[in-house]
């Protein structure tokens, strides 16, 4: 059983960007012992993430826009010491026309598993392509 919860609150808007926060917490209860994937018997989290963006280049349905996440929380692990998480991410997103928007990124990470703290690269990319109606 897993329950998540979070909450976006935009803090500045302008025409070109938007500075918001968002609230997130997450918990888990596993009855799986001895599954081949990170898989604690109860776990809770919170984090708090800042996240800014803003448009670099407009021109009608084009555009691109860049944005900043900086990511920090709180992990609480049964029958391990609790711990700070925190992650950053930049990434870019181009909107080719209304319907096809290309997003990339890179996000730098310090999850922990079983009190192991690991470091984490990730690239991410994406074409998103919306159906006409």
């Amino acid at each position: 059983l897993s329950v998540y919860s979070g909450l976006e609150q935009e803090v500045i808007r302008t025409p070109h960007g938007r500075v918001s926060g968002v609230l997130e917490l997450y918990g888990a209860d596993n009855s799986l012992d001895g599954a081949p994937y990170f898989n604690p018997s109860r776990t809770l989290s919170t984090s708090l993430t800042g996240r800014w963006e803003w448009v670099l280049w407009r021109a009608f349905e084009r555009s691109v826009t860049q944005r900043i996440l900086v990511t920090g929380g709180h992990l609480l692990q049964e029958g391990f010491d609790d711990t700070m998480v925190y992650s950053a991410e930049y990434a870019q997103e181009w909107a080719i026309s209304r319907r096809f928007v290309l997003d990339a990124g890179i996000q730098w990470a310090r999850p922990v598993y079983d009190e192991t703290r690991e470091r984490r690269t990730l690239l991410h990319a994406s074409l998103n392509w919306r159906l006409p109606r």
